[in-house]
């Protein structure tokens, strides 16, 4: 069983939905982010990090991160809500900072 937060990513003018994907497994790139909308992103998928730190790290295929969504925790509730900062160049959402609400966790 594993646990799936949806989150929109808000900026100015561009919003995206993201799962990210917390699995039972405890191995390091086990838990994980998938983007509705590839070209929205940049790319459709990678592996989560930083569970134990405040701030959640999105990873793609580059030793760097994607993403990092501050205050985003496991104890994230529906309705939470933060501040991120997108730093994939690729894709239609822009570079930089945006705001994260979860919308849903199953």
């Amino acid at each position: 069983m594993s646990t799936t937060y949806t989150i929109l990513c808000e900026s100015e003018d561009k919003s995206v939905r993201l799962d990210i994907i917390d699995s039972l497994n405890p191995l390091p790139g086990s838990d994980t982010w998938e983007c509705e909308d590839e070209e929205e992103w940049g790319l459709k998928s990678g592996s989560v990090a930083s569970w134990a730190s405040s701030d959640l790290q999105l990873y793609g295929l580059g030793a760097g991160p994607v993403a990092t969504m501050f205050g985003f925790t496991k104890s994230v509730k529906k309705g939470d809500n933060g501040d991120g900062e997108k730093f994939l160049t690729d894709g239609n959402f822009p570079l930089g900072h945006f705001q994260w609400t979860c919308e849903n966790i199953d």
